[in-house]
């Protein structure tokens, strides 16, 4: 990145081809599998990266560098987004679908973690995908949202808590629906 500072542009391809994968990634959990929303987002990121290239001075990781400017889009993204109603969620899962039980069963169990994950606020949804999907360490996480590795620790644990009560209502409820058919 120190390259493209100081004036060689081209370099910045390479990086690009480095982390528009996990860039790419991040927003897809982030905005609950939509494609177009992830690919636009990244784009953003990365046109924001050239256009402040100069704010990177070289001292931390480029890529705890490219993750807070990621942390800020999807941030300005998910505030721009109202919150869908559990009854708006339409699943992937056919019911006429020819898979196996465990197949659909695993579809299933998906769409409740996906639907549990989209009733989280944006700032437990990021915390879930950094440390979990991305599997970024704590101490890049409190780099990026810049607080303490403890109170990233303390928030993961709350955000996870708070999934897990969400995801067993959700299949509580699911269960009882198919009770009733």
């Amino acid at each position: 990145m120190m390259d493209v500072v100081d004036g060689n542009i081209d370099r910045f391809g390479i990086l690009y081809e480095r982390y528009k994968i996990p860039v790419y990634g991040y927003f897809f959990k982030l905005t609950s599998g939509d494609r177009q929303a992830s690919e636009d987002l990244s784009h953003n990121v990365f046109l924001k990266a050239l256009k402040y290239k100069h704010s990177f001075r070289g001292t931390g990781s480029f890529a705890k560098w490219l993750f807070s400017i990621a942390h800020n889009v999807g941030m300005d993204y998910l505030r721009k987004l109202k919150y869908k109603s559990a009854n708006e969620i339409n699943p992937d899962v056919n019911s006429e679908s020819n898979d196996g039980y465990e197949q659909m069963e695993s579809k299933e169990r998906n769409v409740i973690l996906r639907t549990a994950m989209e009733m989280l606020s944006p700032q437990d949804r990021e915390i879930l995908v950094l440390a979990k999907m991305l599997e970024m360490k704590y101490s890049e996480i409190a780099d990026i949202k810049g607080c303490s590795e403890n109170a990233i620790k303390t928030r993961i644990c709350r955000a996870l808590r708070k999934l897990k009560d969400i995801y067993l209502e959700f299949e509580q409820y699911n269960y009882e629906r198919q009770g009733k058919n």
